[in-house]
């Protein structure tokens, strides 16, 4: 069961790195000005960082339902190539369309990315379950997008929720999805 393995590495990496002196923690967050004066590890490791022990667990909850949900479909390797290639683009979309933006952590736009690949593979071998999540995920998204998210949430994590990550986290996936459909329709054809 790798996928097992890669969710919870992962959930071990960010419980780690939520261990470190809070003195610490501001060399990793994604900070705006900080990665545009060339502190670049920031565009992967903000999302590996929390506000709190509840933003932590929320993710990591919602990290080992995506490993139920489509973990096998994904070897250790390519969960965390996945992981690294949903957070470097969340955070180009973070810095390139909100300046406003000034800090931000945590894996919720990479978990938005993460469930839509996956939805994806669901859908590819015929499971309408796929259907239903992306489904889901638009609607979230767009409610997100026009409502704001939850004052609760935001209270429960002790910061403003970051909508704009959870929408780049999903749009991440659209080149990722034209290039494996492209992949998959051409190894089709060669069978």
């Amino acid at each position: 069961m790798p996928y097992l393995v890669g969710a919870f590495s992962l959930i071990l990496v960010a419980g780690l790195l939520a261990l470190l002196p809070a003195s610490l923690h501001q060399y990793l967050i994604y900070d705006r000005q900080a990665i545009l004066d060339g502190q670049l590890w920031r565009v992967l490791t903000g999302h590996l960082m929390h506000t709190n022990f509840w933003h932590l667990a929320m993710n990591s909850a919602g990290t080992l339902v995506i490993a139920w949900l489509h973990g096998r479909y994904y070897s250790f390797a390519a969960w965390w190539g996945r992981l690294a290639y949903l957070g470097l683009m969340t955070s180009l979309g973070l810095l390139i369309f909100c300046p406003e933006l000034r800090w931000y952590v945590g894996l919720s736009g990479v978990l938005h990315g993460l469930i839509l690949m996956g939805a994806y593979e669901d859908i590819r071998v015929g499971e309408k379950t796929g259907w239903l999540i992306l489904l889901g995920v638009i609607a979230k998204i767009s409610w997100e997008q026009i409502f704001g998210a939850p004052a609760e949430t935001a209270s429960l994590i002790n910061a403003p929720v970051a909508t704009q990550a959870h929408l780049f986290g999903a749009l991440s996936t659209l080149p990722w999805l034209l290039v494996a459909y492209g992949l998959n329709k051409k190894k089709a054809a060669q069978n």
